[in-house]
């Protein structure tokens, strides 16, 4: 059985937020104000975040089993859990339609599902290959981050075609892995100390940044489709926003965050079926969907109860799931 780690609570609030933004993302409810906050950041953070966390061994085989153990595994375990739990696949089985079966499990083998899980773990695979090679100091990971940024003009607008465990993305996603994990390096590992004064500052700063550029550009943002009308000012943004969340991680711990930050991975998975139980509890509650604000934020607030009661089952009887345990 794996070692017990110490969690890093900051990084727990910051990762809940991001999970929070996720599930915001995938609510199917128009919150536009909301969305504009969260778009630039979420996805990138949760990459930073990763970096941040990210340790190289000194042979390369021990960083590929462990990337195997913690990611590679779970993902083909969740996905084929997820398509076995599936309504539409047990009747295309049933009515012998066994293509759209052929398909998920195509879909599953080429790294289509679960899009965030197979890109970080293309992430993770070329930050070990890198290491190994040549990046084992600071200057050669500020030289690739440096390099690796503007990839987003070369793989951008490739809506039409995805390439296996979206490889491409994994490109302009490890840029932001590397300045984590240069990050850690720079603050050796600790919370940075800042005022509470600062920590809203930087809020306040990045909200304002974000809406004046937002209302007066045409600016669209698609991490998962390598889609950005503005690539500049999103990257700006991104940052702007890793920084001022991560301030106030430090700043305000949540629980509740905290928690959904400690099971990203099963938020990740179970989200769709959590939103679906959550669409037919808020049936009644329609009168509240004129409100871009409440009405989003109340229906996630549930959800993330939902899928905290999946993760302590998934936690509890089936570990090896989200890689907790060694199969």
């Amino acid at each position: 059985m794996q070692t017990k780690k110490t969690r890093i609570r900051w990084i727990d609030n910051a990762r809940g937020i991001c999970v929070f933004s996720v599930l915001l993302a995938h609510c199917k409810l128009e919150h536009t104000y909301l969305q504009m906050i969260y778009t630039p950041f979420f996805l990138a953070l949760f990459f930073f975040l990763s970096g941040y966390l990210f340790n190289c061994h000194k042979d390369i085989k021990t960083d590929i089993l462990k990337l195997a153990r913690n990611l590679i595994i779970p993902y083909f375990l969740l996905c084929f859990l997820l398509a076995f739990i599936g309504l539409d696949n047990w009747k295309a089985l049933l009515n012998g339609n066994y293509d759209i079966i052929s398909n998920r499990i195509l879909r599953i083998v080429y790294g289509y599902d679960l899009w965030f899980v197979s890109c970080i773990i293309m992430v993770q695979l070329y930050f070990i290959l890198l290491h190994h090679i040549y990046m084992k100091n600071l200057k050669s990971k500020i030289a690739t981050a440096i390099i690796l940024l503007p990839s987003v003009y070369l793989i951008r607008n490739t809506v039409s075609y995805t390439c296996p465990y979206y490889c491409d993305i994994a490109l302009f996603a490890l840029a932001y892995f590397i300045v984590g994990n240069i990050t850690k390096e720079f603050t050796d590992g600790k919370a940075i100390q800042i005022s509470r004064k600062t920590g809203i500052s930087l809020l306040i700063l990045y909200i304002c940044v974000d809406f004046a550029l937002q209302l007066n550009t045409n600016m669209e943002f698609h991490f998962a489709y390598n889609y950005y009308n503005a690539p500049l000012l999103f990257i700006i943004l991104s940052l702007i926003g890793i920084i001022a969340i991560c301030a106030i991680s430090c700043l305000y711990p949540c629980s509740f965050f905290e928690r959904q930050g400690k099971n990203s991975l099963a938020f990740f998975a179970f989200n769709g079926k959590a939103l679906a139980i959550t669409m037919l509890l808020f049936r009644h509650f329609e009168f509240l969907n004129g409100s871009q604000w409440i009405y989003p934020i109340l229906l996630c607030t549930v959800q993330s109860f939902i899928l905290l009661g999946i993760s302590s089952l998934i936690n509890k009887y089936a570990p090896f799931l989200v890689g907790k345990k060694k199969i």
